[in-house]
């Protein structure tokens, strides 16, 4: 009897996406780098990938950051040498224990890069904030109050999110936990349907957000108000987690 055809291959798993290039060749002798600060196990991680498209082997590569909002400060740059054509990668640690710049709040990471056969380059890396939220951003009610009550009105920002609808407070919340923006109450508003959620995160070296929600639930509207003893830092806040509630 005729065999059965074979079953279809699966579909091809799709790729990773590249990290956007931070330096383009055509402006570094040949090289080209492309980078992605992210959150990792244990903390945050830089994602570099070279490409050498000069004439030469690189070696003895060095990266040192600018002081920035968040503190961050790059580990030991271990990279071998690249040949003409080659391409490396490699996983950077990162510590929040670097300089911090003073406001306004920036989620541009100035670089720089350099090795033993070239200039030193200068780039930039746009940080996704919500990658910086931290693992220990959870407050207990006590904390949480005190501290909302301690900073002053002018510390405090409003922002709507039309396109955020909680479907199911529990579902949204666990969905919000892994992104480290953590729950700590809610209370349904006397004399209405809607519904205020309580949050909180931390954004690098030691910024504490209190977030206060207000939403009719399955209706689409969020009213997101924001508290903390840097305000410089809520825009960055409300874009981030505008994209991550969404």
């Amino acid at each position: 009897p005729p065999r059965a055809p074979p079953p279809p291959a699966p579909p091809a798993a799709p790729a990773a996406p590249q990290s956007p290039v931070l330096l383009a060749a055509a402006a570094a002798q040949g090289l080209e780098i492309r980078g992605q600060v992210a959150r990792a196990a244990g903390g945050l991680v830089f994602h570099l990938a070279f490409a050498n498209g000069s004439a030469q082997a690189l070696d003895g590569f060095q990266i040192q950051f600018n002081k920035n909002t968040f503190g961050l400060a790059p580990g030991q740059l271990q990279l071998p040498a690249i040949p003409p054509g080659g391409s490396a990668s490699t996983v950077l640690p990162l510590s929040t224990g670097g300089a911090v710049a003073p406001p306004p709040a920036s989620a541009v990471l100035q670089i720089a890069i350099k090795n033993r056969q070239q200039p030193v380059w200068y780039l930039t890396a746009t940080l996704a904030v919500d990658q910086l939220f931290m693992a220990d951003g959870i407050l207990d009610r006590e904390t949480y109050l005190n501290t909302w009550k301690s900073l002053p009105d002018a510390n405090e920002s409003t922002k709507h999110f039309a396109g955020v609808t909680v479907g199911s407070v529990d579902a949204w919340v666990a969905r919000l936990k892994p992104q480290h923006v953590f729950f700590m109450a809610q209370r349904q508003l006397q004399g209405t349907n809607q519904t205020v959620i309580y949050l909180s995160l931390k954004l690098p070296p030691a910024t504490m957000v209190l977030v206060e929600t207000t939403t009719t639930v399955g209706m689409p509207g969020v009213k997101c108000c924001i508290k903390t003893a840097s305000p410089d830092v809520s825009p960055l806040v409300f874009d981030a987690l505008e994209s991550i509630m969404a």
